[in-house]
């Protein structure tokens, strides 16, 4: 139970991830801060309060027989299990966080954190466009807190990171000639409490980026924070990297290329019956199968046992949610 409430058959659970590499470099530093402000800061706070949690990271477990009743995977969204934690919302079900942990390395590479990062940003766009074609109906399921929630947590970022370098061109504009031109644009009653947002705005960004770190024990990550801008500059070039590819759109995308040596580029396509290269399909740690692949899907449902995931490093196993909530 958790709150007085059961835990019914159904539901899905998300287990955290953790950036085992936070000292490769400035990137990894900055990347880990930024995992640690979501997962122990965001998304505990999303679950919480029981707001539609978009699911990410390498820690998904579901219950077989939930996602054989949400169809699978879209095997056209490259952040499928985002879509899906939007899915399972509007289902009425809940995604809980678990008190563990799973290790994921971060990019260390600039051009292959790009790739990753604008497939990610082309995601949730993929995400945010889809589950808003028809509005009324999202508001119907999800109510008008978590619709707002929905907004605010997929389509806001990503449109402020397509937004970012129009406003610092606007301040770079103000620092440089002072109010001569920018007041042409704004009324002096706009301009000045458009630089108090922006000022703060900024401080509580970089704030929330050193409580996750303090959280996660990152402690020598703090005082880096401070730079944490120009990581938000690199956020913006992926995120117009993601509008073009979206603008443009195709089968292939970037599948991130991991470890400490340097690798060649990994391109991945996926092909037409919809798996993934090198995935199974049923029950696996995150699931990857097909959209709509009702057999696997049902043979998992009937014997969860025979696809039981293998457990990493910290990873709590999870074939249904039963058990009570503390």
């Amino acid at each position: 139970m958790h709150d007085g409430r059961p835990v019914v058959q159904g539901r899905a659970a998300h287990v955290q991830a953790l950036v085992v590499n936070p000292w490769t470099n400035w990137l990894t530093r900055r990347f880990a801060a930024e995992y640690a402000a979501h997962f122990s800061l965001v998304l505990r706070g999303l679950d919480r309060y029981r707001l539609p949690i978009p699911l990410g990271g390498t820690s998904n477990h579901f219950r077989a027989d939930a996602r054989l009743a949400l169809g699978g995977w879209d095997t056209y969204n490259v952040t499928e299990d985002a879509d899906l934690g939007i899915r399972i919302a509007r289902r009425g079900w809940d995604v809980r966080m678990m008190v563990s942990v799973t290790e994921e390395e971060a990019n260390s590479r600039l051009g292959n954190w790009i790739r990753q990062r604008s497939r990610w940003i082309k995601g949730y766009l993929q995400t945010w466009l889809v589950h808003t074609r028809h509005p009324l109906r999202l508001w119907r399921e999800l109510g008008t807190r978590r619709t707002l929630a929905f907004h605010l947590t997929m389509g806001l970022p990503t449109l402020t990171t397509l937004a970012n370098p129009f406003f610092w061109a606007l301040t770079l504009l103000y620092l440089c000639t002072g109010t001569r031109y920018v007041q042409a644009l704004f009324p002096p009653a706009s301009l000045y409490r458009g630089a108090a947002a922006m000022v703060i705005g900024n401080f509580l960004m970089i704030y929330c980026m050193m409580a996750g770190c303090l959280e996660r024990r990152l402690f020598s990550a703090v005082r880096a924070m401070l730079s944490i801008p120009l990581y938000w500059a690199l956020m913006s070039v992926a995120a117009y990297k993601a509008l073009f590819q979206l603008l443009r759109p195709g089968r292939r995308h970037y599948c991130g290329a991991h470890g400490a040596r340097p690798r060649r580029r990994s391109r991945c396509r996926r092909p037409a019956g919809g798996r993934r290269p090198g995935t199974r399909a049923g029950l696996s740690t995150r699931g990857h199968a097909p959209l709509r692949s009702s057999q696997a899907l049902t043979e998992t449902a009937a014997n969860p046992s025979t696809t039981s995931p293998r457990s990493s490093s910290g990873t709590v196993e999870l074939l249904a949610v039963r058990a009570a909530w503390s």
